[in-house]
């Protein structure tokens, strides 16, 4: 782990208990800017139900992150094309969830399509990728540093990506 990043984790752990002890402001950065959400989070939806317990957790009032998510806040008239640019567009962060169905599937299908025509929006805004089940990242993501869910310390490596300020990193996977 590089220093910079066991600093993050660290601070994550320090602020989210000073937030819990002391019933101070939460955790999440505020919003700034056009921005309305802290994360959007692109998954498939077999993995709606782990995706949806991340963010009710991120959404707690401890944490305060204001998270969003095509199925879950979003008319059911709109498209998936535009619930994903809505997202992306209004979103700090993008969190890419990454299954054997997202890459099969979803990502093949239609994200991968939107995702290099809003590339633009990609490009000014931190990515990160969370491996849910072992898979092959899609190439296009080799470069994104991803989360593995299955390490231990998974959730403070998130929180510690979701408070930063600063461009996703592009080295390897840890």
């Amino acid at each position: 782990m590089y220093m910079y990043e066991q600093q993050s984790v660290d601070y994550v752990r320090y602020q989210s208990s000073r937030a819990f002890s002391l019933s101070l402001q939460p955790l999440a950065p505020p919003l700034h800017d056009h921005l309305q959400f802290h994360a959007f989070f692109l998954y498939h939806h077999n993995d709606r139900d782990w995706v949806l317990n991340v963010m009710e957790r991120l959404e707690s009032p401890m944490l305060g992150f204001r998270c969003c998510c095509h199925e879950r806040d979003f008319d059911f008239r709109a498209s998936y094309r535009q619930t994903v640019h809505y997202g992306l567009k209004h979103a700090a962060k993008t969190v890419i969830v990454l299954s054997p169905d997202f890459v099969t599937n979803t990502w093949c299908q239609s994200d991968c399509q939107l995702l290099s025509e809003m590339d633009i929006l990609l490009v000014q805004k931190d990515l990160i990728t969370v491996l849910l089940q072992e898979c092959d990242a899609p190439e296009s993501l080799n470069d994104v540093r991803c989360i593995d869910a299955a390490q231990e310390d998974w959730w403070g490596r998130l929180l510690a990506h979701l408070v930063s300020t600063g461009r996703c990193c592009h080295l390897e996977h840890y």
